[in-house]
């Protein structure tokens, strides 16, 4: 098991997984000292423009949508 090897994914993919696993750490905050740009080193902007071109939605925001 320890040698297990996960299938891979494109870099649009695998970038997207990273971002958004970034936004979940910071509770989806992009910006300012707890944001996720400042956790992943790169200018808010930046990730804006990533979040949109990957089609990253934030899953509280569909929760919301949802009734949760």
């Amino acid at each position: 098991l320890a040698n297990q090897i996960e299938p891979i994914v494109s870099l649009d993919e695998n970038e997207r997984r990273h971002i958004i696993r970034a936004l979940e750490q910071c509770d989806w905050k992009v910006s300012g000292a707890s944001g996720a740009a400042k956790l992943l080193d790169i200018n808010p902007s930046t990730l804006r423009f990533r979040i949109k071109k990957l089609n990253i939605v934030c899953s509280k925001s569909l929760a919301k949508e949802n009734g949760s």
